[in-house]
């Protein structure tokens, strides 16, 4: 609901994903799990084939696992403050059907009856490790990735009412990573800020779909957060702010990952005091710019509720996003304390 502005500085079961140096401030086991939509994109071409253009409608998609995440207390390197963490997130996702009504010109030749359809599932299994200070201002976590990449191409037309041999590609490819991070406390305020680096991945066993899509980007991100107590009663608000660069990735037609990529993100969340817990309302905005061909800017505003009791043992959020191409987004969080 803040736009993912406190990822880097966040302590939480994603922390294994964004930023491990956030395992390090937990201090109880953690489990966590999210369910969103699976966005689906329709595209209307004309023009040219070689650089139509297009128009695109978004559903909302089906529901999907997109977090599930552990986290634990773990005594390594000499230390009872360092936390393993284990996590799947679904790290992005593509389901385009593209269809030209009027065809396609090549040259002389117009494609009738055109379609491609494609889709795309990136999945990282990370194993984290985050460690704190003694005194609790700084942390610092690295992590192990398994990455799980599957890509599915197809597209047809026909020429002179003849339909031609269509391409259909589709192979999963996995790949190895690393990501490394820290975090630590501002001083003299009530505030944090955290980077992180993940090591771009190159992808292995995709034999049909190396020549679209063999490397994931790498990631370097940084963020902000600060944290002010309200003068009366127990609310207390957070500000942050996040900046991911994203670079190293390689592909091409549809999957076209061979720019750098920047992305901005701002949140503000206001904890709202009640008999039995705080109830957390989010506002934010995230600001993703194209990717590559055929990947149009994604601008979105978000906005989110969320109920954590007083006993700390478990808390519900429910985001909403709502991006400049008329999409809808709704993720669904659970996380529960294990430890008493």
């Amino acid at each position: 609901g803040a736009g993912g502005a406190f990822h880097t500085t966040e302590a939480s079961t994603l922390s294994t994903y964004y930023n491990p140096a956030g395992l390090g401030f937990l201090s109880k086991q953690a489990f966590a799990l999210s369910i969103r939509n699976a966005p689906k994109t329709t595209t209307l071409a004309s023009g040219f084939y070689s650089a139509p253009t297009r128009s695109t409608t978004v559903d909302d998609g089906a529901g999907m696992l997109s977090h599930v995440g552990l986290a634990f207390p773990a005594r390594i390197l000499r230390s009872s403050r360092g936390v393993l963490g284990l996590s799947y997130t679904v790290g992005g996702f593509i389901d385009d059907t593209e269809i030209a009504a009027q065809g396609l010109l090549s040259g002389n030749i117009t494609l009738q009856n055109y379609l491609r359809a494609v889709d795309a599932k990136a999945e990282f299994v990370t194993l984290g490790y985050g460690q704190s200070s003694a005194a609790q201002t700084s942390s610092f976590g690295v992590g192990l990735i398994y990455a799980r990449q599957s890509v599915g191409y197809f597209e047809s037309y026909a020429i002179n009412n003849t339909p031609q041999t269509p391409t259909d590609l589709a192979s999963t490819g996995y790949g190895f990573g690393a990501i490394v991070g820290l975090q630590a406390s501002l001083g003299g305020t009530n505030g944090s800020v955290g980077i992180s680096y993940r090591t771009p991945i190159d992808l292995q066993g995709n034999t049909d779909t190396a020549s679209l899509y063999d490397r994931i980007p790498g990631r370097l991100a940084g963020g902000i957060a600060i944290r002010r107590d309200s003068p009366r009663g127990r609310d207390y608000s957070v500000i942050g702010a996040q900046v991911e660069f994203f670079s190293g990735g390689r592909g091409q037609l549809a999957f076209d990952r061979s720019g750098n990529q920047t992305v901005v993100s701002g949140g503000y969340e206001h904890n709202f005091a009640r008999a039995g817990g705080f109830v957390p309302v989010r506002l934010g905005y995230r600001s993703v710019p194209s990717g590559g061909a055929g990947y149009a800017r994604r601008n979105t505003f978000t906005y989110g509720i969320g109920f954590r009791p007083d006993n700390q043992r478990y808390s519900f959020d429910l985001a909403f996003g709502a991006a400049d191409n008329d999409a809808h987004d709704v993720i669904i969080s659970f996380t529960s304390l294990l430890d008493k």
